[in-house]
């Protein structure tokens, strides 16, 4: 399965991680929600790492695309 995770930090800015997994989308979930710190490159190279106390709103949405 393939999410599109979206991090919020402000109503003008975001950061979205695609993300390809075998995880049930209950357990993923659980595991996005529990995480303190996030680290990942996204498709250009670009290395995110930022603390989820920094988040203000996390949405995670089933993606028809390759992560």
């Amino acid at each position: 399965m393939h999410y599109r995770v979206t991090y919020y930090f402000s109503k003008d800015f975001s950061v979205v991680h695609m993300v390809k997994t075998d995880e049930p989308s209950e357990s993923f979930s659980n595991r996005i929600f529990a995480e303190n710190e996030v680290q990942f490159h996204d498709s250009s190279g670009t290395l995110h790492r930022f603390l989820m106390k920094d988040v203000v709103l996390t949405t995670i949405d089933k993606a028809h695309q390759e992560a």
